[in-house]
């Protein structure tokens, strides 16, 4: 293969500027056109824009690594302060966890604001901010919760949310899909599933700042909702745990029952991989659902294939996974001197990996911008691939098919009488309001 420097492209392709954000697919489209790796000087910064070239990043875990943090700026955890001082926090919990915990929680909730402003990433958390071997120990430590049979034995839960969910909005003539089934569907869920249970009128506000943090230039309300959001999980979110929960597992003993072959050693781990766990299970899963609904709306001849079909529902989450993804991109650092498709790539930079313009790559899907609920195969990357795979995604796919498996039941058809409005969240991709109407069967 033909080595050459990444092509260099201008801040108007800036993928944190608001006009991309706000479009994103038509941006997807513009980049892919011009190179499966490009790089961008205003950010120093280079963006896998192609499925191949995301692909290729994501299993090459070795290479491209996570450990300096999946969000753009890098985690300071790196630099000999910050390490020292999360190292200090770490100590402080282990021997002290209820004092630490209510003293940071306190910071926090009353200083968090400009600590964020000046230290965006300030600790890293033991999943996506991790590599193989400590990831692959940390992952061991908690996937038990997430086999299988856990997902089974979750099943009448999730499906007495969604019957009660669906019966509420069909009472209505239009409703907000947003806060009617994306919002209250993942934290009815996540709350019985984690046992923890966040103030319900904060849920989306925190889950989505979390996530905004990742970006560049994170707004006043960001870093507040978001310091709110680490207070509570520093104190009572962490603490106030139902006896035998999942989370109350992980904070006493560090693993699940049985184990897998590793443990979350430091409470400052156990606390900050609840964290994580708790803001993907809302946030993306809200994306998600948010997302396949509008899709639905727009393309009626779909959801008549469904209604005709409903053991579509699976495919259909995909599809809609695929089509409208919740995660936009996520950031990788390079251990070594690479080549990425074709374009060098320095040691030690930062790799933007595109996720949804992969799954919107013509190379690799037929007719990319066609939803199609019918599509095999279907190898999207909306949940990630190889290592990082994402932890809950067996949830959240069960999340979405009961959803839809009772929404054919019951709706003939999903109108959108009104635009919906996007967050323009800078690493998730989904709606702050979206009216709909269900006809009912």
């Amino acid at each position: 293969m033909t080595t050459s420097a990444a092509i260099e492209i201008d801040e108007s392709l800036d993928p944190f500027a608001r006009a991309n954000l706000a479009d994103p697919y038509r941006y997807y489209t513009e980049l892919r056109g011009i190179g499966p790796v490009l790089f961008l000087p205003s950010r120093n910064v280079y963006l896998a824009t192609t499925y191949e070239a995301v692909d290729a990043a994501l299993r090459g875990f070795r290479t491209f690594s996570s450990a300096q943090g999946a969000f753009y700026p890098r985690a300071s955890t790196i630099r000999p302060f910050g390490r020292r001082q999360f190292e200090l926090i770490r100590w402080a919990y282990q021997r002290y966890p209820d004092g630490t915990g209510k003293v940071l929680s306190a910071v926090m909730g009353r200083f968090g604001s400009g600590l964020l402003k000046r230290d965006p990433y300030p600790m890293t958390t033991p999943f996506i901010d991790s590599d193989p071997p400590r990831h692959t120990n940390n992952r061991r430590a908690v996937q038990p919760f997430f086999t299988k049979q856990a997902i089974e034995e979750a099943t009448p839960m999730v499906r007495r949310h969604v019957s009660d969910l669906v019966d509420r909005a069909l009472d209505q003539r239009d409703i907000d899909a947003v806060q009617g089934f994306s919002i209250e569907l993942p934290s009815r869920v996540t709350a019985d599933f984690t046992g923890m249970r966040a103030p319900g009128q904060h849920v989306f506000d925190w889950a989505e700042a979390i996530f905004d943090m990742g970006g560049a230039e994170p707004t006043r309300s960001t870093r507040q909702h978001a310091a709110q959001a680490y207070a509570w999980l520093l104190g009572s979110g962490t603490r106030d745990l139902p006896e035998g929960c999942m989370s109350r597992q992980i904070i006493e003993s560090g693993c699940a029952p049985g184990g897998a072959g590793g443990v979350l050693e430091a409470t400052a781990d156990r606390i900050l991989g609840l964290g994580a766990i708790w803001s993907a299970a809302l946030d993306t899963t809200t994306s998600l659902i948010s997302n396949m609904l509008n899709a639905f709306a727009d393309h009626g001849d779909q959801w008549e294939r469904l209604r005709a079909n409903p053991e579509l529902a699976e495919s259909a989450v995909d599809e809609a996974m695929r089509f409208d993804s919740p995660v936009r991109m996520f950031f990788r650092t390079a251990t070594a001197p690479t080549v990425l498709c074709g374009a060098s790539i320095l040691a030690d930079a930062r790799v933007g990996v595109m996720f949804a313009s992969a799954n919107r790559d013509p190379a690799k899907f037929p007719q990319p911008d066609s939803f199609d609920i019918c599509r095999t195969p279907n190898p999207h990357l909306a949940f990630g691939a190889s290592v990082h795979l994402c932890l809950g995604a067996p949830l959240a796919r069960l999340e979405a098919r009961l959803l839809l498996h009772e929404l054919a039941r019951r709706v003939r058809l999903i109108e959108r009488p009104a635009a919906g409005e996007r967050t323009g969240n800078s690493l998730t991709h989904g709606f702050r309001t979206l009216t709909l109407r269900l006809i009912a069967a």
